[in-house]
């Protein structure tokens, strides 16, 4: 089958991460809602995999729902779950050192769903994951998958129950120029104090 790429990966990554961090969203496994719908409260709301789907259907936050659901036929991508869409990835491995931002993430037994997108320092937490989920936050968030597949809300936090089993390039994304995830700035050393001692100087006084 055909399949219709319509993003780059650094697109479909900084949507995914304003989804995550800049909009009010909620968890919803029923349709429409979990198709990225708008409530009055200007909040959205999906599901894991179907955060992936209508983000290559062509969800936008001011698109209404009904112009872009009902399986796009136009990018080669139906109404599927995530087992589907993940048997028509490329490059699939659970070598989670070498997973490039972008790729689609399974769980093991192919009931969840999220995206890499490279490990992000965010208010001193540790992130490399977009998933959409009731867990923690209960909507599109930022959370973490270690090198062995573990599934946390950070970097350092509890370990989730549900891990992460596969990841894969979608055929949907140009993944020819990966973005660069922030570098974490390296603190600046603080200069040297010195002091020259006096005659009648005391320790106590010099500290």
């Amino acid at each position: 089958m055909a399949y219709k790429v319509v993003y780059t990966a650094k697109e479909f990554h900084d949507l995914l991460i304003h989804i995550a961090v800049d909009l009010k969203t909620y968890y919803n496994n029923a349709f429409p809602f979990n198709l990225g719908y708008h409530y009055k409260d200007g909040s959205y709301s999906f599901d894991c995999w179907n955060l992936v789907k209508a983000i290559i259907w062509g969800w936008r936050e001011t698109i209404p729902v009904n112009s872009y659901t009902g399986c796009n036929m136009s990018t080669g991508l139906g109404d599927w779950g995530g087992s589907k869409i993940l048997s028509c990835c490329t490059e699939v491995s659970s070598n989670w050192a070498k997973a490039p931002i972008g790729a689609f993430m399974l769980s093991p037994k192919g009931d969840h769903a999220g995206i890499y997108i490279g490990e992000r320092i965010i208010n001193s937490k540790c992130y490399n994951v977009v998933e959409c989920t009731p867990k923690w936050d209960g909507g599109v968030q930022l959370s973490y998958v270690s090198l062995t597949g573990d599934r946390y809300p950070y970097k350092g936090g509890a370990k989730a129950s549900v891990g992460w089993g596969k990841f894969g390039k979608l055929p949907w994304i140009d993944y020819s120029e990966e973005p660069v995830p922030p570098t974490p700035p390296t603190p600046t050393p603080e200069e040297p104090i010195y002091y020259t001692v006096k005659r009648g100087d005391a320790l106590y006084k010099i500290a």
